[in-house]
């Protein structure tokens, strides 16, 4: 019984990581995404939800009671 709950808790908490290779690209993801939030620029996310949806968009506006899209501004 031991053997058997030790194996399906390891099955289980193997889901939860991500492949070797693909853990260490996620770091260098989240270190860009900390300093575009420190410096106020848009995240990779911010990027690909504008680019999607032609808005203007910052995750970061659902903590400040705004809308995540809002309409562009010329740059």
């Amino acid at each position: 019984m031991k053997i058997t709950l030790t194996g399906l808790v390891a099955l289980m908490v193997a889901g939860c990581g991500l492949p070797m290779p693909l853990s260490y690209f996620s770091y260098g993801w989240t270190a860009y995404d900390t300093h575009q939030i420190v410096h106020g620029d848009e995240t990779a996310t911010d990027a690909v939800l504008s680019k999607a949806t032609g808005m203007d968009c910052k995750i970061l506006n659902a903590l400040k009671d705004r809308g995540v899209c809002q309409k562009s501004r010329m740059k």
